[in-house]
């Protein structure tokens, strides 16, 4: 029983803002030190503690202004120079402790790395509707990200989202391979932590959301087979449907176009029960017109192999790697063109069975980010299921 993969293209990991903090400052505005701003401070989801020792070193700066009015201006002077020592420890602090800031607008794809898993390359040739739905938890962190200009530090996320995608298999044929269009419609609810303890004060923000993700149409998807090896080419076209605010911590969506080629790769020998399938998709994302930032263009490779154990039951191995090709740009993207980069490791199973004369597939697997660098890093565990209407 082969349990079909029609999840073509999907994304359903929220966008995250966060509220500045001090040790972001330090890295991007360290000329403002006695300007940083409490970010949204009548909003009641965010709140902002300035430790004393803070206060007290703007007071200072400010000398004699600020200071007492007793002051001279040869003690304004050292007391300036002793401020301006601090600082310039205080820099090297945040640059030795803060990370870079992360690349990908909020530390994300516009495809949802992973997705893909057994029979990537198989478009079924019998005309008719098929559907899979998939329900995905991901848990995860990121040390940094840059959203909007602003550096955002320790930032930890969870989502669950619903993702059902109908293909549409028809008879025509084109340039010798079967025609078949689909879409897919994800919901997320996500909540997201931002917190850094500076031991003297802390800064920390909290959001939760649960909307309907951006919706992916597959307009064209063309499916060959040869004997044991099968492939698919298809285009994909994220559309900014979901709701974005950019004042928010977390989004489901992430208010931009995206268009990504793909092409699936399978090769399945039934007497043996041996599937090797690979999916390669390449991204190219359009600019958040709301935070003058164009996310780079990335490379997913996703990947798995399994054994057919029973006409039930299949066990195999999934994985996945995320490459960043070309560097972020835009006004928004103030620290430069960084990239991004993960991969993953993880087991997969199936359970094949009938209902009704109707063949199902159900798939469950969890991946775990082994190494990451500019986006987040974490967990995911999802369960599947697929059927012919």
């Amino acid at each position: 029983m082969l349990l079909f993969n029609f999840r073509t293209n999907a994304r359903a990991q929220p966008l995250v803002n966060a509220p500045t903090a001090e040790c972001g400052m330090a890295r991007s505005r360290l000329t403002t030190l006695s300007k940083i701003e409490p970010t949204r401070l009548d909003d009641k989801r965010h709140s902002y503690h300035s430790p004393p020792w803070f206060k007290d070193l703007v007071r200072r700066l400010r000398c004699p202004v600020a200071a007492s009015a007793q002051s001279s201006p040869s003690e304004c002077a050292r007391q300036q120079v002793g401020v301006a020592f601090r600082i310039f420890v205080l820099c090297l602090i945040g640059y030795s402790l803060c990370p870079p800031a992360n690349a990908a607008e909020g530390g994300t794809s516009a495809y949802l790395k992973g997705y893909k898993d057994f029979f990537s390359g198989v478009l079924p040739t019998v005309a008719g509707a098929y559907v899979r739905n998939d329900v995905i938890y991901y848990g995860g962190n990121i040390d940094a990200t840059l959203i909007g200009g602003q550096l955002k530090l320790k930032v930890s996320q969870w989502s669950l989202s619903n993702l059902t995608s109908a293909t549409f298999v028809t008879p025509v044929r084109i340039i010798g391979g079967t025609y078949a269009f689909g879409a897919i419609v994800p919901f997320t609810k996500a909540d997201v932590k931002v917190g850094i303890d500076t031991g003297r004060g802390n800064v920390s923000s909290s959001d939760s959301v649960f909307n309907v993700d951006d919706i992916i149409v597959n307009p064209v998807m063309l499916g060959w087979n040869s004997g044991d090896f099968h492939w698919m080419a298809l285009v994909s076209l994220t559309m900014p449907t979901a709701k974005y605010n950019k004042e928010r911590i977390a989004n489901t969506g992430l208010n931009y176009w995206s268009v990504q080629p793909q092409l699936g790769i399978t090769y399945y020998e039934p007497k043996k029960g041996l599937d090797v399938s690979a999916g390669l998709t390449y991204v190219i994302n359009t600019e958040n017109h709301a935070t003058d930032y164009l996310t780079g263009n990335l490379f997913h490779l996703d990947w798995a192999a399994g054994k057919q154990l029973n006409p039930t039951w299949k066990i195999g191995a999934v994985g996945y790697l995320m490459e960043q090709v070309t560097g972020d740009s835009g006004s928004g993207a103030t620290l430069g063109p960084d990239k991004a980069r993960v991969w993953a490791l993880g087991p997969v199973a199936t359970y094949s069975f009938k209902v009704n004369k109707m063949p199902i597939s159900v798939l469950g697997k969890w991946t775990h980010e082994i190494a990451a660098e500019n986006t987040f890093r974490g967990d995911t565990v999802s369960a599947a299921i697929s059927f012919r209407l």
